[in-house]
């Protein structure tokens, strides 16, 4: 029989707090779908500097709120959207830049801004991130 799932153990105040942290990749992906749509053509995008919002997505599904674990969903998408995009121009193969474009729009549609009142400073937040990170890179074979 398969492990369960792990149980979220991202604090939902924390996870709105990241949530707040999206906006310059929301930004990002409006403009670089907005790119796709207009020229009907594929563009190359360097995901790797777009990495530490690959990270703030997967802490994000690891909270009990809906809204923001679908928000960590619809930015792992975004990327993986992105990375099928340069994969598809390494290997020469055809994808409809329309429908990338498509489900990025939709992505950013599900993404939750995150409000809350929680202030973190900057040494407490990178404390408890890395704690979150190591307790996620534990797990990650589970979800």
């Amino acid at each position: 029989m398969p492990e369960e799932p792990p149980e979220a153990f991202v604090p939902d105040d924390y996870a709105a707090f990241l949530a707040a942290r999206l906006h310059p990749l929301k930004a990002i992906a409006v403009r670089y779908a907005k790119l796709l749509m207009g020229t009907g053509q594929l563009y190359p995008i360097n995901t790797a500097k777009l990495e530490k919002y690959r990270k703030i997505g997967e802490l994000l599904t690891m909270c009990d709120d809906v809204l923001l674990a679908g928000t960590g969903v619809a930015v792992i998408d975004i990327l993986r959207q992105m990375d099928a995009v340069n994969t598809a121009i390494a290997v020469g193969e055809r994808v409809d830049p329309d429908y990338i474009a498509e489900m990025i729009y939709l992505d950013i549609q599900l993404m939750s801004d995150g409000h809350t009142s929680i202030k973190y400073e900057p040494l407490e937040f990178i404390q408890i991130t890395k704690r979150y990170r190591r307790h996620y890179e534990s797990i990650r074979h589970l979800i």
